[in-house]
């Protein structure tokens, strides 16, 4: 089966290395279809698929719109959509604007632990890139409040915690209904990260197919086989698209490098059969 890694970031949002870096780095671990999907922007995606065209490796637009599910945050990657469709351009406008107004508001919270102007700070941080809470991470650990950016999310950015703010996410339905109008495909990032009961997930899971999402990732990074078997069957049951990832920010990634994804189970359908 085709090696292909659909889901992972570069430094336009979230993610340590550039765009064209980091298409390279998959390229080199053995990937020859690739999307970079990083958080709310596209600001990334001509360096990538210029340097993809460079190495003549298969490269697709991709975006990971963030929104929400019965109150739930939930991830719903755009694959192969059109550039240059200007509604789906404001689109992603009015996500990086939530995403500026969130941040100012994590950072009001973080003075309160004692560092002042945290998001002039995290501005400084995060450059030209997506402001996201991975910059706060890394301030907190500048200032000596935390050793690492994973005790920064335990204590002070994870779920229920200080800098946990709620941003006016869109639904899941309209994120799906955004990709479709630009002729893209829609996909129900990392399935098992929600961290939800099993009956809930598979709530979640025919929701999103009666939404008409196109697809769900089976393989997300480093996972446990009863897990890809899960989602493989789930996929078949409803009708959807299997896609893979690796979701890789950088090299402090714990769960897999760009580029080396487990392979998707031999019966499922990929969603690159969808375009191709």
């Amino acid at each position: 089966m085709l090696s292909a890694d659909l889901h992972f970031h570069s430094s336009a949002s979230d993610g340590h290395f550039k765009p064209e870096e980091v298409v390279e780095r998959a390229f080199n671990n053995g990937a020859r279809l690739l999307a970079l999907t990083d958080h709310d922007t596209l600001a990334g995606i001509p360096a990538a698929q210029k340097r993809a065209s460079e190495l003549a490796v298969d490269f697709v637009p991709g975006i990971e719109l963030s929104c929400v599910w019965n109150k739930t945050g939930i991830h719903i990657v755009g694959l192969g959509f059109d550039m240059e469709d200007r509604g789906f351009r404001a689109v992603v406008d009015h996500q990086t604007a939530l995403r500026e107004e969130r941040a100012m508001k994590i950072g009001q919270r973080i003075d309160r632990l004692g560092i002042s102007d945290s998001f002039e700070k995290v501005k400084l941080l995060a450059g030209a890139s997506q402001i996201g809470r991975p910059h706060f991470a890394r301030l907190l650990v500048e200032a000596g409040k935390v050793k690492d950016m994973s005790q920064a999310f335990k204590r002070y950015l994870g779920a229920g915690k200080t800098g946990d703010i709620k941003a006016l996410w869109p639904p899941v339905s309209d994120a799906i209904r955004w990709i479709h109008a630009a002729g893209g495909f829609a996909v129900l990032a990392h399935p098992n990260k929600y961290r939800m009961t099993r009956t809930r997930l598979n709530r979640l899971l025919a929701d999103f197919r009666d939404y008409e999402g196109d697809g769900i990732e089976v393989i997300s990074g480093r996972q446990e086989p009863e897990v890809t078997r899960f989602l493989s069957k789930s996929c078949q049951k409803l009708g959807l698209y299997a896609s893979c990832g690796s979701d890789f920010h950088g090299p402090e990634t714990r769960w897999l490098d760009v580029g080396k994804n487990l392979p998707l189970p031999e019966d499922s359908l990929p969603i690159w059969e969808a375009w191709q």
